[in-house]
């Protein structure tokens, strides 16, 4: 079984591999061993010889990699933190949580510039669904404060998400890239 590099980007990060049983390389392909077509982000193409060769990959770009591969993570987890459900008192003294996904989010932003921006009165019973879909009976209060614990939770998420960033970023190992969680 022959392996080879089918692609990389002008720095030599490698971004395609592949496998003959009969030893044929496609045209521009580099040989490659088993294991570097299987942990391809540990190594680079050299172009500077001739023909390229597969090298282990400098320090820098394993960084480069780490830092990409974090920041993607802590991206996923910005994510759910700011879609997750935020719990308020409802003028009733029920307690209870409401979803954040951008779907709903645009309809308390909805009902915030309705009702609570313009001062618009409520229709007599007016309902929302919780996280559970159970209908709840809502002030414009209680509006008011579910969009204002939505909006201190999206703050918090892109704050946290930007500091995080930042810490990856400024790392200068890939040990000290992947503790930094969110």
């Amino acid at each position: 079984m022959t392996y080879y590099v089918t692609a990389w980007t002008p720095t030599g990060v490698i971004t395609g591999t592949g496998f003959t049983p009969d030893g044929t390389l496609p045209q521009g392909a580099v040989a490659c061993t088993e294991e570097q077509a299987k942990n391809a982000s540990q190594y680079v193409v050299d172009t500077s010889t001739t023909p390229p060769t597969v090298v282990n990959a400098p320090s820098a770009v394993l960084l480069a990699q780490a830092k990409s591969r974090q920041i993607a993570l802590l991206q996923s987890a910005f994510q759910q933190a700011e879609q997750a459900p935020v719990s308020i008192t409802l003028a009733s003294g029920i307690t209870t949580s409401f979803e954040m996904t951008p779907h709903d989010w645009t309809k308390i932003v909805g009902l915030f510039a309705k009702y609570v921006a313009k001062g618009i009165t409520l229709p007599s019973g007016y309902q929302i669904p919780d996280v559970n879909g159970v209908l709840q009976a809502v002030t414009v209060a209680d509006i008011e404060n579910l969009f204002n614990a939505g909006e201190t939770q999206m703050t918090g998420a892109i704050a946290k998400l930007a500091s995080l960033v930042g810490e990856v970023q400024a790392a200068t190992t890939v040990s000290a890239v992947q503790a930094i969680v969110w």
